[in-house]
């Protein structure tokens, strides 16, 4: 690596230059081109969307964070103390905390249960900053904030949603020999099969509410695929949980069938990555089930995968990213 300051040749890595001490950091940080790469280098996250939000005290009860959660029909509740973010309360959260309906939430505090310090980001910051927090931690959601305030929440299918919506995701890609291939191009080759996927929860339509959620729990998923002796027949998820299960009188002991979605859109492990995110778009999906070439459940792909392959194929835009003014770290974990 070369120092523009004083041109004396450094190892590859180096923060500094050996000879005069000037920050080398950012020599590697791409400039904006065209498109998408543009875009994602120039626009903030104040040009996406933000979720609804429903922000809580860490001392409410969670019973009413659930009850405000459901009427607006999202999945998370901000914890603010006075002005200062605390923590979120996901359904993640209410998946691995809540162990049946023995649990009176009308006893359990936000604090209890909410994911601590989550990772924020500011409202100027721009787009590459959200997508770097998402898929190197695995984030859903994050929190947005002015000044230390919270002002907002942004999901992964937001950014998901605007990869489709600018430039036709013409970004361009150099294959090795040949000339460059659009993002476009080279996502319509890539297959499902070929995302890092993880292994899905798989349950018989007899199994009972506890039974899968534990299923769901052990695989560490966010979604259960309903099977017929292997065929796909419905999908539950942690929203269904929280909007059918959580605070209704209903048995954990009751067949899942009766409170999963059926007949889900599906694709298969063959299809396109593309595909999947056009999907996701036009249907507001978070998860897609995916079937084999012989038809049975074989998988589930969701805005998560799609957020880190974007990131792992473009890593000087989404991954690394200099320490100053784009890192704000706020803690070393989150929601």
């Amino acid at each position: 690596m070369i120092c523009p300051h004083c041109g004396h040749h450094n190892l590859e890595g180096l923060d500094e230059c050996e000879q005069c001490l000037q920050d080398l950091r950012t020599l590697d940080v791409p400039l904006p081109t065209e498109g998408l790469q543009r875009h994602l280098m120039e626009d903030t996250v104040g040009h996406i969307p933000f979720d609804r939000l429903v922000v809580v005290g860490p001392t409410d009860l969670v019973a009413q964070a659930v009850s405000r959660v459901k009427a607006i029909g999202i999945g998370q509740a901000v914890v603010v103390d006075g002005e200062k973010l605390v923590g979120i309360l996901t359904e993640r959260d209410l998946l691995y905390k809540l162990s049946g309906p023995e649990v009176d939430l009308q006893k359990v505090t936000v604090k209890e249960w909410m994911t601590p310090n989550p990772e924020a980001v500011e409202g100027g910051d721009v787009i590459r900053v959200v997508v770097n927090k998402m898929s190197v931690g695995g984030y859903r959601h994050v929190p947005i904030v002015k000044h230390g305030k919270l002002v907002g929440i942004i999901s992964a299918k937001a950014i998901v949603n605007y990869i489709l919506d600018h430039s036709a995701l013409e970004f361009f890609l150099v294959g090795g020999e040949g000339p460059p291939m659009s993002f476009a191009i080279r996502l319509r080759r890539v297959k499902i099969r070929h995302l890092p996927l993880r292994p899905p929860a798989l349950v018989e339509r007899s199994a009972s509410i506890h039974e899968t959620v534990e299923a769901m729990r052990g695989k560490h998923r966010g979604v259960a695929l309903i099977c017929d002796h292997g065929d796909l027949i419905g999908i539950f998820t942690e929203r269904d949980l929280l909007n059918k299960i959580i605070g209704e009188p209903v048995s954990w002991s009751a067949p899942v069938e009766h409170f999963m979605t059926p007949n889900p859109a599906k694709l298969s492990l063959d299809d396109s990555v593309v595909a999947a995110m056009k999907l996701m778009y036009e249907k507001d999906y978070r998860n897609i089930p995916l079937i084999d070439a012989s038809g049975k459940a074989a998988g589930v792909v969701t805005v998560r995968d799609v957020i880190t392959y974007f990131a792992e194929h473009f890593p000087k835009e989404a991954l690394n990213l200099p320490p100053n003014p784009y890192q704000k770290m706020l803690s070393p974990e989150g929601a």
